[in-house]
């Protein structure tokens, strides 16, 4: 019994002590920089960053697919910093952009470790059930859930590959096989929250998987395909839709021209008649002006003669 309760003891230590000098080393890195408290990210400023990224998907779907294509991580990075400081919120831009990246990693892990078989629920585990169960990082249930209903309404913040494990049959993760407690880890320790997550985006890297993985990231491809081949569909629809508008509205704009320019020579042809009848008028008053001339001289001529 008492060295049963020794190990234990050790065991619970040694957790301590790796929790506790983690923790040290990510609020000295937070400290270095000379960025001082930006570098601590509170449960309300994960909130911010989560919905400013979902914002921004929200605008780059309105936008275009091309658009979003052109955009690039640092130009995301910038437009993220932007939104945040708008709701008070002052962070670089890459620390926003790796935050990111490392919420995503951890939200997968999360989401996986809750879906597998037995249900159990992250957030009622301690912190020393986390560490046993290879979890050394600590995520709140408030930022778990903004990230799942941002999932839910975008497959640009998180693709189709995040989907639900818990129902039966339904596809799994591509690294659920890689958060049993085992292998779940990214060198974060479990904090308050407000650690800086730097190096768990490169620690988190998902192991590769079997057969089944490959099938399951084939059904993401072939998704994925299905999807431009919707969008390519729909584009061709518009781009014929406005040809078919503007070829209405030059036909309909050359035809309103022949009209208006019928309608001139008509006017003309009208005013050309007038003229006509004007001048015959003007000819027989000039023919009858002669011929009551020619018959005055012609009486003239006979009264001459008479003498």
């Amino acid at each position: 019994m008492g060295g049963r309760g020794g190990r234990g003891s050790t065991s619970t230590r040694a957790v301590r002590r790796r929790t506790r000098s983690t923790m040290t080393s990510a609020d000295a890195e937070g400290e270095g920089d000379g960025e001082g408290g930006r570098n601590l990210w509170s449960v309300e400023h994960m909130v911010a960053l989560i919905r400013a990224k979902r914002d921004q998907d929200t605008q780059l779907q309105a936008s275009g697919h091309n658009f979003a294509r052109m955009r690039t991580r640092e130009w995301k990075s910038m437009d993220v910093q932007e939104r945040l400081l708008k709701v008070g919120v002052d962070k670089p831009a890459d620390k926003c952009g790796k935050k990111w990246d490392n919420l995503m990693q951890h939200f997968k892990k999360v989401h996986a470790f809750m879906g597998m078989s037995g249900k159990e629920d992250f957030f009622q585990l301690t912190s020393q059930q986390r560490a046993k169960k290879g979890f050394n990082f600590n995520m709140d249930r408030a930022v778990f859930e903004e990230i799942k209903g941002a999932r839910e309404r975008s497959h640009t913040i998180s693709p189709t590959n995040v989907a639900d494990t818990g129902g039966a049959g339904g596809v799994q993760l591509p690294s659920a096989q890689s958060a049993t407690p085992e292998s779940v880890g990214d060198g974060e320790a479990a904090g308050d929250g407000n650690d800086e997550d730097d190096s768990s985006a490169r620690g988190g890297s998902q192991t590769s998987g079997g057969p089944a993985r490959f099938g399951k990231r084939k059904n993401v491809w072939q998704q994925t395909f299905e999807a431009l081949s919707e969008c390519m569909d729909k584009h061709g629809a518009l781009m014929a839709s406005t040809m078919e508008s503007a070829s209405r509205r030059q036909c309909e704009t050359m035809e309103s021209a022949s009209k208006r320019q019928c309608f001139i020579q008509i006017r003309q042809c009208e005013a050309i008649k007038a003229e006509v009848e004007i001048q015959k008028q003007h000819c027989s008053a000039s023919t009858e002006v002669s011929k009551l001339m020619c018959q005055a001289l012609l009486e003239i001529a006979t009264a001459i003669r008479e003498r």
